[in-house]
């Protein structure tokens, strides 16, 4: 039994009201979801959340899946405006801002813009955290402002002064 699992006496209540059962499900069930999302690389994990998202709020208005209730109508009787990927993107641009408001010597800020030296595995190469970033840029230009909370224009403009992306990386000290 899960997280949500273990919440089923409060789910399945009719003692208590929607809103508290909102409260719960975001501070108990949500909090344990997204723990360390800033660390995802999106792609693969936004179907299985967002499909996770619609089980808890089916759940707490009792949906079975035989009634063929649509996920917008699921979320206008919540009353939910935003979903979990929408928090997992808050959250991964708030570590981008903070990761490049750093020093240029600190070590993670190496790993984030260059790449390690050695060799690479077989295959196609891994989806990297930086890239959902990089596209997050390309559909939104006013990205920076959710990224820094700043206004210094850009939200790829502290790589500016750093190697690029492509460029090997021969060593990482600190």
């Amino acid at each position: 039994m899960g997280v949500l699992g273990g919440f089923n006496k409060v789910w399945s209540s009719r003692v208590i009201s929607l809103e508290v059962k909102l409260n719960i499900l975001r501070t108990c069930v949500f909090s344990t979801l997204l723990y360390a999302a800033e660390t995802w690389t999106i792609k693969k994990r936004t179907k299985t959340a967002t499909e996770f998202e619609m089980k808890c709020y089916r759940r707490i208005l009792r949906i079975r899946w035989q009634q063929k209730i649509t996920n917008i109508e699921v979320r206008r009787r919540m009353k939910v405006t935003t979903n979990v990927m929408q928090e997992v993107i808050k959250r991964k641009m708030t570590m981008f801002g903070h990761i490049c408001r750093m020093s240029q010597d600190r070590r993670i800020k190496k790993v984030m813009e260059g790449f390690m030296a050695g060799n690479s595995r077989k295959g196609r190469p891994k989806r990297e955290w930086l890239q959902d970033i990089e596209a997050w840029e390309e559909r939104d230009n006013n990205a920076d402002e959710e990224a820094q909370d700043r206004s210094d224009g850009g939200i790829l403009s502290c790589m500016q002064s750093t190697p690029t992306r492509g460029s090997p990386w021969t060593g990482v000290s600190e």
